[in-house]
């Protein structure tokens, strides 16, 4: 372990050191900071299992288990993957509640970074400008920020985006912006990314690549199987239905429990919703109803207030340019607020009736 430093306070890597620190800042602290402070409480004490929570955006909530060693073993492969070694400026804007969060934490004490972290929010930089060598945001978090500042990722050099699919608007405006934007794909299973799409820059691409000790297959019914060397022995089988290029990339069509069958056709919802996202500006999500005809027919649902005659138009507009007319939503509603997951997410629920 590499001596690292957090928020300017530089540490050798003594336990006692650092376990002294983290307790005393803990007893006056908001409970974000507190979250920051039990995880690297917990390492520093030696513990050798460490849990995690997943976000619940597919089901219940549940608890992953990992060792010390494999997120020893997953920290190395992110700096190794993108060159960030000892002495890599990294800010940490994400809650640590979740997994991005919590492997920020050990990739600075394990690698030797200095970190800064900054309370979780919609714009952790307030419109200012940050200066690091490497950076997790969210869709959201990303998408703020540029509106409020479309020069405020001039100083970064790494920025990773995860946690949900990237906006295809968004994606088209990063295109000039001098940081490398890079999407990543994992989840709490995977013990965080083990895939990147690069986003913007010479290589942007519209496919992920699995990262050094990442082996990557689909079954069946198309879904992805990962294994990887962090993991061990273990083969973690997702429910994404994915297609491949001939370069061993992927792109994710969508999850296979989310999928419509309308009119004896399967469609994603999280296909619509992309082709959607450019010309709407307000957060949606694509889901069904029953239909005695299609047996199910695809709806899109809208979050906010009532929509405008020119919204209403732009919509149709939409809608009728899709080139897949069973993919075309036959209606769309608006919902004052969706619900969402304690991580953010959108909860996809059927229309009744």
């Amino acid at each position: 372990m590499s001596a690292f430093s957090i928020n300017g306070n530089e540490f050798s890597g003594n336990a006692d050191e650092l376990l002294s620190w983290a307790q005393s800042r803990a007893l006056n602290c908001p409970p974000w900071e507190q979250d920051h402070l039990s995880f690297l409480i917990l390492w520093f004490s030696g513990a050798h299992r460490f849990v995690f929570h997943t976000s619940g955006s597919t089901g219940v909530p549940s608890e992953v288990m990992f060792t010390r060693t494999q997120l020893e073993a997953s920290a190395r492969m992110t700096a190794q993957a993108f060159s960030c070694g000892r002495g890599t400026r990294a800010i940490l804007p994400l809650p640590s509640s979740f997994v991005a969060g919590k492997m920020m934490l050990a990739r600075t004490v394990i690698n030797g970074w200095n970190l800064t972290w900054v309370e979780p929010a919609s714009d952790p930089f307030h419109g200012q400008q940050p200066e690091a060598d490497f950076i997790p945001l969210t869709p959201m978090q990303l998408s703020v920020m540029w509106e409020n500042n479309p020069h405020i990722l001039d100083r970064i050099k790494i920025v990773l985006v995860g946690g949900a699919a990237l906006n295809l608007a968004l994606e088209k405006k990063l295109q000039g912006c001098p940081a490398r934007i890079v999407a990543t794909y994992g989840m709490t299973e995977t013990l965080t990314h083990v895939a990147i799409r690069e986003v913007n820059g010479p290589h942007r691409s519209e496919f992920f690549y699995p990262l050094p000790g990442v082996k990557l297959n689909s079954g069946e019914h198309g879904e992805l199987s990962i294994q990887a060397v962090h993991l061990g022995s273990d083969t973690v089988v997702t429910t994404d239905a994915v297609e491949w290029n001939d370069r061993g990339g992927f792109r994710v069509l969508g999850r296979l429990d989310n999928v419509i069958n309308t009119g004896g056709v399967k469609v994603f919802p999280e296909k619509i919703e992309q082709q959607l996202a450019a010309g709407i500006q307000r957060p949606t999500y694509v889901t069904h109803r029953f239909d005695e005809v299609l047996g199910q027919k695809v709806v899109l649902c809208i979050e906010g207030q009532p929509l405008s005659e020119e919204e209403e138009t732009m919509i149709e507009t939409l809608v009728q340019a899709m080139p897949d007319a069973f993919e075309r939503p036959r209606e769309w509603i608006v919902i004052p607020c969706f619900e969402r997951t304690s991580a953010g997410k959108i909860i996809r629920k059927t229309v009744n009736s």
